[in-house]
C-alpha cells in the first residue's frame, strides 16, 4: 500500500495551488473595499449636497438684481449662485452673526454649518478657513469672491485630509512620491458644481460614473 506523497506529487500540487491563487487574487482584491475611495466619495457627495442645500435656501443665498445704475445693468443679476453669499441673512442667530460681513469666508462657515460643525470650531484667516469634520477629516477652504460681467461670483478650493493629520503620512496624489495619498483637492464653481483637481480623484469620479451608467442599462 502506498503511503504519503512523493516529492514530485507535492511540487505539482503546490504548483496548481500557486496558479489558482494567481488567478483568483485579482478578483479577491477587487472585492476588498478601497477605504480611501469610500472616504473620497463621501467628502465629494457631502460638498455637492451642501451646495444644493445652500442654493435652495433663500435665507442663505438670495438672488438680487440691479434696480439702479446704467440702463444696461437694470434687471441684470448682481450676483450668481454662490456669489450671492454676501446677501446672506439667516434665521439662525449663530450663523447670521458668523456671516454678517461680506467676505468669501462665509461659504466655509455655511459649509461647516451644513456639516453640523459648531462655528466656534471654524478657524478663519482672511479667505481661508479650516475645521475638522465629525469623521476626523480635516478641511481647508479658500474662496475668492470676484466679478464677472458686473455680477459677483464665488470660486472655491477645498483641500481635504481624509483621515486627519494625526493618522499616518499626509500627502497628495499630485505628489509623485506619494504612494498612498490621503489629501485631495476639490474645486467648487459659483453654480455649486464640484470637480476633482487630483488625477486619482478624477479616476474615482469616473469609475463611480461608469458604475452608475452600467447600473442604469
Amino acid at each position: 500500500m502506498k503511503k504519503g506523497f512523493t516529492l514530485a506529487e507535492l511540487l505539482v500540487t503546490l504548483g496548481i495551488i500557486g496558479i489558482l491563487a494567481a488567478m483568483t487574487a485579482p478578483a479577491i482584491m477587487n472585492m476588498i473595499p478601497d477605504e480611501t475611495k469610500i472616504r473620497y466619495m463621501k467628502a465629494y457627495n457631502a460638498i455637492a449636497i451642501a451646495n444644493d442645500n445652500m442654493l435652495d435656501n433663500p435665507d442663505m443665498f438670495t438672488q438680487t438684481y440691479y434696480t439702479t445704475g446704467s440702463e444696461s445693468l437694470l434687471g441684470e443679476p448682481t450676483c450668481i449662485g454662490l456669489g450671492c453669499v454676501q446677501q446672506t441673512t439667516s434665521d439662525n442667530p449663530e450663523l447670521n452673526t458668523a456671516t454678517s460681513s461680506a467676505n468669501a469666508s462665509k461659504y466655509a462657515k455655511i459649509l461647516a454649518f451644513e456639516f453640523g460643525i459648531p462655528l466656534d470650531e471654524v478657524t478663519t484667516s482672511g479667505s481661508k478657513s479650516t475645521f475638522t469634520a465629525k469623521d476626523g477629516s480635516e478641511w481647508e477652504i479658500t474662496s475668492s469672491l470676484t466679478t464677472d460681467n458686473n455680477a459677483k461670483i464665488l470660486t472655491t478650493d477645498i483641500v481635504v485630509d481624509l483621515d486627519g493629520s494625526s493618522k499616518g503620512k499626509n500627502c497628495s496624489s499630485s505628489t509623485s512620491s506619494c504612494t498612498k495619498p490621503d489629501k485631495f483637492k476639490f474645486k467648487v464653481d459659483t453654480y455649486g458644481a464640484v470637480s476633482a483637481e487630483d488625477t486619482l480623484g478624477k479616476e474615482y469620479l469616473k469609475n463611480a460614473a461608469d458604475t452608475n451608467a452600467g447600473a442604469e442599462e
